[in-house]
């Protein structure tokens, strides 16, 4: 069964959420949401390889915006 991990950044502000594009490995979830996330966010990634049998996705893990963002 192939693995597929998607992203949800939760804005630590206001607390808007967006999903990111599907990816096949954690690190390319995280290179996509440091590419595109501006704002400071907390991220949740969850297992979706499994959607199209089960119906399904699975959390993975996540991740305060402390530890995957970039301190400028």
């Amino acid at each position: 069964m192939k693995k597929e991990y998607q992203a949800l950044s939760i804005d630590s502000f206001d607390g808007k959420t967006y999903w990111h594009s599907k990816t096949g490995t954690e690190e390319e979830v995280l290179k996509h949401a440091k590419r595109y996330c501006r704002r400071s966010a907390d991220l949740i990634i969850y297992d979706t390889g499994k959607i199209g049998s089960e119906g399904k996705i699975k959390f993975y893990k996540s991740i305060p915006s402390d530890e995957w963002q970039d301190k400028n």
